[in-house]
């Protein structure tokens, strides 16, 4: 994959470390050879408000790091950021803002920025919820059907076959770690996967019912 260049972006990249980018491209993602067996990843918390992707393999180094912060003019508003590697040196992947307060909420991949509202839509209550960020080759819009257990995730378009499926965290301080289990046809997707899984569960988990919340959480 390739990777923004301009230095004056989102992102503080040293130039000798990237590529050059090409239109409507994905988030950045370090090349490496795909796997040929789905590979499964443990979401596992580190510190206080971080949790790293971790590959359940021989070389169980992080994948990604995800990070939360609120916002400092707006207490009641959190900053997700997503990096990959096992800490906020590496390459950041994007980012997203929810929470109340009186701005939409947006989501950024890359050097590309979306009204999370119009990237992330659901079909029905409990149905499935589609990533279609704009900007972004349509290659890398995915469905995720939530109505199943592990939720699924697949392309949205062609033959959809399934590139990821995600067992959700437990309740009640369960010592049971969330999980998800890629595909090697998903490797490709896997920024996407995450960015799409983590902007769902902050709206799945998120308290009441759409329509009551609307009014306060963006």
């Amino acid at each position: 994959m390739q990777v923004p260049t301009d230095t004056n972006t989102y992102f503080r990249v040293s130039s000798k470390d990237v590529a050059k980018p090409s239109r409507n491209e994905h988030p950045p993602q370090y090349a490496s050879k795909n796997p040929t067996d789905s590979t499964l990843y443990s979401f596992s918390p580190v510190g206080t408000s971080a949790m790293a992707v971790i590959p359940h393999s021989e070389n169980p180094l992080p994948k990604y790091h995800v990070s939360v912060r609120i916002n400092c003019f707006m207490p009641t508003s959190s900053i997700t950021e997503i990096y990959l590697g096992g800490d906020e040196s590496g390459q950041k992947v994007g980012a997203f803002e929810m929470g109340v307060i009186a701005a939409p909420s947006v989501v950024r991949l890359g050097n590309r920025i979306n009204n999370t509202a119009i990237a992330l839509t659901q079909a029905g209550t409990w149905g499935s919820w589609y990533w279609h960020p704009a900007g972004i080759n349509e290659k890398y819009h995915l469905r995720w059907e939530y109505q199943k257990r592990p939720c699924i995730c697949r392309s949205a378009i062609g033959t959809r076959p399934i590139l990821a499926k995600f067992t959700p965290p437990a309740v009640h301080l369960s010592d049971e770690l969330p999980l998800l289990e890629v595909t090697p046809e998903g490797q490709e997707y896997m920024d996407h996967i995450l960015i799409s899984l983590l902007l769902i569960e902050r709206k799945r988990l998120t308290p009441g019912r759409e329509e009551t919340n609307k009014d306060i959480f963006n």
